[in-house]
């Protein structure tokens, strides 16, 4: 018997030898046509990269948003090849679900989310904002809109009704955040009736079931077709910088492939240049995607404006000297307050909201527009300088005019008092007056009326003059601090005649005092 090393155990081998053999055909017997199916598939892959252009497409794009047809450049086939161009694989994925956009981003599914500003400010905090603001896609001109029903024909009117009004509005969508700024800026208590989609909104106006409703285009104009007496509240068209659509690219992207986004901007803005360059064809694509008639694409297309890469550049991103502007960090801004007005976000989400912005890749585009990167597409992607911005010039309106103006609403301001027989104004009133010049600032394309108010009682004549008086120093005081131009302002003097309701108990000396006031109503003319 041989003798065994320490630690050695003498084992005998045939049995084992036995079982490896039986386990090992057995694995074999099951394992092999899965491996078989796995080398024909392998076989078939390369076979299929080998002769055709797959195989020469050496990256992957992914892209997700909805059906907007202000995002058709990211679904058009012309943004598809320019792409190919550059050898870059790519998919569109249509998610409705904000969150889940964003969360793609943060999974690493997705590359680029579009969406817009207040999309991303109050939906991007649950995956802690996985991307950056990269450019600026579109603003809304008129797309989206408040309509009211026959019984609200202004935003005021909404006071006037005997229960709190019901609002409609496609919840998650810049449907939600119109309807948060008008309640902000105008102070309404209004009961909101979150629906699905802009459709479902009017579908409850044309019922009776709601007083208003918060729509987009096609439902913005088949409402004033569909119920009687239907009217535009307010619109996208009446502000500017408001409802904006962006690009929001991966960080972990941006960090690890900045050239691929830099290939990605710049098939998008030689896309966008395209279709520029011929309306016509833009609106038949939109009328296609969007499975409508030519004449409701026309309009889609009159409420979207599309920012091209110039305008991105000096007018949105500060990209371009000393005389560019930067917005889109201001807009973050307002559009957190906005949504923490109306308790959509508790606390500010952005200790900066240069965190969630990126310049550089805007940069890199601009300084290389003649480089060889350039050069890889099939349309040139050089733009024209960026678009001047004009301020609105105002005509002077001639009394018939300011009396056919439409009301639009009356503005949420602190109120502005006179001392009794004053028209002076103290510094706190400065100080209100500044809001007001801060609350009509997302409106240029509305006037501004500004109605001086004294206390009921004594000589007519007088507290006219008095009222009209106070309303003009508070014009000029705008003029003076915040440049509005007189040809926007009327001014008007009501003396004692629209008196402040009197509170229960109220002393006459308090109230009269209330009563000398100055109140400010936006105007529309159209």
């Amino acid at each position: 018997m041989s003798r065994l090393r320490r630690g050695q155990v003498k084992i005998k081998t045939g049995p084992i030898v036995l079982l490896l053999t039986i386990g090992l055909a057995i694995v074999v017997t099951s394992v092999t046509p899965r491996v078989k199916e796995y080398l024909r598939t392998r076989k078939k892959e390369s076979e299929v990269e080998g002769t055709s252009a797959t195989g020469e497409l050496k990256k992957a794009l992914r892209i997700a948003g909805d059906p907007w047809s202000g995002y058709y450049i990211f679904r058009s086939e012309k943004f598809r090849s320019q792409l190919m161009a550059s050898k870059v694989r790519y998919t569109y994925k249509e998610e409705l679900d904000l969150a889940k956009r964003f969360e793609g981003l943060a999974k690493g599914e997705v590359d680029i989310a579009v969406t817009t500003i207040d999309g991303y400010t109050v939906n991007g905090t649950k995956s802690d904002y996985p991307g950056v603001i990269t450019w600026v896609i579109d603003e809304s001109y008129g797309g989206d809109a408040i309509v009211g029903s026959e019984k609200v024909q202004t935003l005021d009117d909404l006071d006037a009704l005997p229960d709190l009004p019901r609002i409609a509005f496609a919840e998650g969508y810049p449907s939600e955040h119109l309807l948060n700024a008008m309640m902000t800026q105008f102070k309404k208590k209004v009961k909101p009736v979150p629906v699905a989609s802009s459709k479902a909104a009017l579908d409850l106006l044309k019922t009776g079931k709601v007083d208003a409703a918060v729509v987009w285009e096609p439902e913005t104009t088949n409402a004033q077709k569909e119920v009687k007496g239907c009217r535009v509240l307010i619109s996208t068209r009446d502000m500017v910088e408001f409802i904006v659509d962006v690009a929001v690219v991966s960080r972990k992207l941006v960090a690890q492939d900045p050239d691929l986004v830099e290939e990605a901007l710049r098939a998008y803005f030689a896309t966008l240049k395209y279709y520029q360059k011929d309306p016509a064809r833009m609106t038949e694509a939109i009328a296609q995607d969007a499975g409508v008639p030519m004449e409701t694409a026309q309009k889609i297309q009159q409420g979207i404006r599309f920012v091209n890469l110039p305008d991105n550049a000096f007018r949105w991103f500060g990209v371009g000297g000393p005389d560019a502007s930067e917005k889109v960090s201001r807009i973050v801004q307002e559009t957190i307050e906005i949504q923490r007005a109306q308790s959509r976000l508790t606390a500010n989400p952005l200790k900066d909201p240069f965190s969630i912005v990126n310049r550089t890749i805007l940069e890199r585009a601009m300084k290389g527009e003649e480089g060889p990167l350039a050069k890889k597409f099939t349309t040139p992607v050089k733009s024209p300088e960026p678009t001047p911005e004009k301020p609105v010039a105002y005509r002077e309106l001639t009394p018939d005019e300011w009396e056919r103006s439409e009301k639009v609403g009356t503005l949420d301001v602190a109120p502005i008092y006179f001392s009794p027989g004053s028209s002076e104004l103290a510094k706190d009133d400065r100080d209100f007056i500044d809001d007001v010049a801060k609350k009509i600032s997302p409106y240029p394309r509305l006037r501004l009326r500004v109605i001086g108010h004294s206390s009921p009682g004594g000589d007519a004549k007088a507290s006219a003059a008095l009222s009209e008086e106070r309303a003009r120093v508070v014009a000029e005081y705008l003029g003076k601090a915040h440049g509005l131009t007189k040809a926007r302002v009327q001014v008007l003097g009501k003396g004692g005649m629209a008196p402040l309701p009197r509170k229960p108990n109220e002393p006459t000396r308090g109230y009269q005092a209330r009563c000398q006031r100055v109140e400010f109503i936006l105007v529309s003319l159209d």
